[in-house]
């Protein structure tokens, strides 16, 4: 890596605490661990479980590096070189650290649009779609950048997507204001601290048990499902600062208060169910306040569905049980490599079955992961749009219904948290869905026959746990409606 310059831009002003990009995103997603790096100077990457994020940071460095050597930009390294090129319309490649001494902020942009010095942010990204984070990342760009830029400018930048577009994000007014709270509210919190909050982000995390049992002890509002760091904050401003306080608040009232206080406020139903979790975990107990109806097809004649994918690729595992009452039948279809033509072939297999079982329901747990995916899958091979209809009429999302209907004393609702509260018990270790895709790509590398077939099964035996898993929470449901304290539905 070439060494990065700074490039002074601004008034000279001293800030004994600077704020980067890199602290608007992990504040984001964790703002304790924003405040431990400060304090401790471990980075935040060394608090993260490396092997559960390594296939996404591995992607993100190649596909990065990948644009940037097959973009042709012109690459500057100085402050002078900038400006030499700052009157022209050029895409620039910048491995240089900006800083704004007027805010104390600072930032590497991937790549910036020069346009006679109008100064555009571009940012690459493995996605495909432009989220709220890119946004904000673009408008903290475009004030880090303000110093040095020609005259007034409308406010801009543009994400390249893994898909090969350039999506222009237009910037509001509330974009930069918003920037300019967090940048307020990371000084604050490197400066004096906070408390750690419970999110997913979490199960990605090695402080997650020491961060779980403070929360708990403090009775936190993030043990709450729907409530993570910036509606706890929403909160304490409402006055109502632990889960004992929220379940006992009136929720017409909370509702009212919480609508006068910011436009990102949860509706009256979203709150009531709130509240139920906050019960459930204070008594421990279990509560259901869907219709029983809706489980139904827990006796019923089954096909649970697992996939295996890259997803910004190809499915390379597909997984099922046919499951009826009175046997259990596993099949698994093995993408050799990673194109297009294996994935053509597994899903092929996996319509076949479809086909044989039209009136088995189709069960995954997380509608918002496999099923997406596997219908650009499907799309991609242009596959019967009225089998697609078929499937989608008979798929329940074990994930959806359970938030739909029950309250548990848990935290997260994840298939490893739920298949561990009824007890099922898994068969080897216990891995993750990134750190499978990390292993299939070492099964596609690997030319040693032992390796390859070790990983080929450790991938089978995972994907067949989690199959397993599902399977035995669906037969567990029905019966367990029973044992629990029962509401109105809501």
């Amino acid at each position: 890596m070439k060494k990065r310059e700074i490039i002074n831009l601004g008034k000279r002003k001293r800030w004994g605490i600077w704020i980067s990009k890199s602290d608007i995103v992990e504040y984001l997603r964790c703002g304790y661990r924003v405040f431990l790096s400060h304090l401790t100077g471990v980075p935040i990457e060394e608090m993260k479980d490396v092997n559960k994020i390594k296939a996404i940071i591995e992607r993100g460095i190649t596909f990065e590096s990948k644009v940037v050597d097959e973009g042709r930009f012109k690459e500057v390294t100085s402050e002078d070189a900038i400006e030499e090129n700052i009157s022209l319309d050029i895409v620039l490649h910048t491995p240089v650290l900006f800083r704004n001494h007027e805010l104390g902020i600072q930032g590497i942009p991937d790549l910036i649009d020069v346009q006679k010095g109008k100064l555009y942010p571009i940012e690459i990204k493995t996605h495909r779609e432009v989220t709220n984070s890119d946004r904000l990342e673009l408008a903290f760009y475009w004030i880090l950048l303000e110093p040095y830029r020609k005259g007034k400018q409308k406010p801009k930048g543009y994400v390249l997507l893994s898909t090969g577009e350039m999506v222009e994000v237009l910037l509001t007014e509330d974009d930069l204001f918003e920037i300019y709270c967090f940048i307020d509210e990371i000084r604050e919190v490197k400066e004096y601290g906070t408390y750690p909050t419970l999110s997913q982000e979490c199960k990605l995390c090695n402080l997650i048990t020491d961060c779980q049992r403070e929360v708990a002890e403090r009775g936190g509002l993030s043990l709450i499902h729907g409530i993570a760091s910036i509606r706890e904050q929403q909160l304490k401003t409402l006055g109502i600062t632990n889960i004992a306080d929220f379940a006992k608040a009136d929720s017409l009232t909370l509702h009212t208060s919480w609508c006068s206080l910011t436009t990102n406020h949860p509706g009256l139903n979203e709150i009531g169910k709130m509240q139920l979790h906050a019960a459930s975990i204070m008594t421990r107990k279990p509560i259901f306040f869907g219709e029983s109806s809706s489980f139904n097809f827990c006796t019923q004649n089954i096909i649970v569905l697992d996939l295996e994918y890259d997803p910004v690729s190809y499915v390379w595992l597909v997984g099922l049980c046919i499951a009826s009452q009175e046997n259990q039948e596993f099949h698994q279809y093995f993408a050799e490599k990673s194109d297009i033509k294996e994935e053509k072939r597994i899903l092929s297999s996996l319509i076949d079955i479809l086909r044989s079982k039209p009136k088995y329901h189709v069960v995954t747990y997380g509608a918002s992961a496999d099923i997406p995916q596997l219908k650009k899958a499907w799309n991609r091979h242009g596959f019967s749009s009225d089998l697609w209809n078929q499937l989608e009429g008979r798929h329940i999302d074990l994930y959806t219904l359970i938030l739909r209907s029950f309250r548990l004393p848990l935290t997260f609702y994840g298939l490893k948290d739920i298949e561990d509260y009824f007890g099922f018990v898994r068969k080897g270790d216990r891995i993750d869905g990134l750190t499978a895709l990390d292993k299939y790509y070492q099964y596609v590398r690997v030319r040693k026959k032992e390796t390859k077939l070790a990983l080929k099964q450790e991938l089978l035996q995972y994907n067949k746990e989690d199959i397993k898993a599902t399977a035995f929470i669906v037969r567990k449901f029905k019966s367990f409606i029973g044992e629990c304290i029962v509401k109105q539905p809501i």
